[in-house]
């Protein structure tokens, strides 16, 4: 089974974000608003937390992001070293852990993509992570921007690709 939460509300993701790490639902949390992995990150669902971006400004643009791992659901469609474009658009988009739980996401390869050049100040250039039992994406980038040529581009679609054989077999 798969889940998709696009504008979620904040208690519904608080209520239920637990239960999404914990049960077979694979979840991607940026879509539509960067709230999601925010409330990932404050509930221990993910580890780490969310800065305001290093030059404290919005930053809303397209950029291309490192395919880190390709064993996981949400990123299974690219291979590992990959490059895609992707849009970003947040304010709270710096994404930072201690170092040993940094060593950890890298040692367990749960960092699923990384900035090529990194707009926010994010600690090890990370964009995107998996949860321990890899059920659960949270990333900065929006790859539902990136899901059509008419919108600019198509870099984004084999992350919902996956989801939907998911969805298909469920």
């Amino acid at each position: 089974m798969a889940t998709i939460c696009a504008a979620v509300r904040l208690r519904r993701i608080r209520r239920f974000a637990k239960l999404w790490s914990t049960t077979p639902i694979a979840v991607v949390t940026s879509l539509e608003s960067v709230t999601d992995f925010q409330v990932l990150t404050e509930t221990g669902v993910l580890p780490g937390a969310l800065l305001r971006n290093a030059g404290l400004k919005y930053i809303c643009r397209s950029v291309d992001l490192k395919v880190t791992t390709a064993d996981s659901v949400f990123t299974e469609g690219y291979g590992a070293g990959d490059v895609i474009s992707v849009p970003i658009a947040h304010h709270d988009g710096n994404y930072f852990a201690d170092a040993e739980t940094i060593a950890k996401l890298q040692g367990e390869d749960r960092v699923a993509f990384s900035y090529s050049d990194n707009p926010n100040g994010s600690i090890g250039d990370i964009a995107g992570i998996l949860s321990q039992n890899r059920r659960v994406l949270g990333m900065m980038p929006h790859p539902e921007r990136a899901a059509d040529e008419a919108h600019g581009g198509t870099d984004g679609v084999a992350v919902f690709r996956a989801l939907t054989g998911i969805v298909a077999t469920a």
